[in-house]
């Protein structure tokens, strides 16, 4: 933390509150928030959301979003949807499958939370989502695991053998790539593989990342 966000931290009523009653993640995350984007910005963001903004936060600190690619006002507006569902907290293991993981950029993207009558509560433009998933119901992280998708993907492509790297993968995918029926295609530079990111076709989950693999497909 720099200094000039220390100090903002410990005179901002925001700042206090987090330094006060926040985990590490989150008054972490809302220092980030503040150097990256400024004072009034994140002033206007803790008025803006309340006290979705430690949730945000949180999220920001674990890197849920990279605060440079993706405004955490995206965030906190997926917290305030899934929040009319009941879920205060979506970063949060007890979610279970709909634990989201990473927001990532993506021009072709629009993230929908609905309901479970149909209705969407909220429509975030230009992110797609990976949430935790289900290997046994093919989707998220879990299924990209589950079927080895992220050593096919590590080894294919050069990347470090982490998790993290294979996010970053995606997520430069999702920017980069062009979209292709439900799916995100990128033509990665130097390589015979285009990396393939399968996007949810079901309503109810519209932005969510079923799959991720490399691909030879033309």
């Amino acid at each position: 933390m720099s200094d000039d966000a220390a100090e903002w931290m410990a005179e901002s009523e925001i700042g206090r509150t987090a330094l006060i009653g926040w985990g590490d993640d989150a008054q972490k995350g809302l220092s980030e928030i503040f150097e990256e984007k400024g004072e009034q910005f994140t002033d206007n963001l803790a008025r803006r959301f309340g006290d979705e903004v430690e949730i945000v936060s949180k999220g920001v600190g674990r890197g849920v979003i990279d605060v440079d690619q993706v405004n955490p006002e995206k965030l906190a507006v997926y917290v305030r949807g899934t929040g009319k569902l009941g879920v205060a907290d979506p970063l949060g293991d007890a979610v279970g499958r709909h634990q989201l993981l990473r927001m990532m950029k993506s021009p072709h993207v629009i993230t929908e939370i609905v309901d479970d009558g149909g209705k969407v509560v909220e429509v975030i433009d230009r992110v797609a989502v990976l949430k935790r998933g289900s290997a046994s119901e093919n989707w998220g992280w879990e299924h990209i695991v589950g079927e080895d998708h992220h050593n096919q993907i590590k080894k294919k492509f050069g990347l470090r053998d982490n998790d993290k790297a294979v996010k970053d993968f995606i997520s430069e995918g999702l920017e980069k790539g062009a979209k292709v029926g439900d799916s995100i295609i990128w033509d990665v530079p130097d390589s015979e593989y285009k990396l393939k990111i399968v996007l949810s076709d079901k309503p109810i989950s519209i932005g969510s990342i079923t799959s991720a693999y490399p691909d030879r497909g033309v």
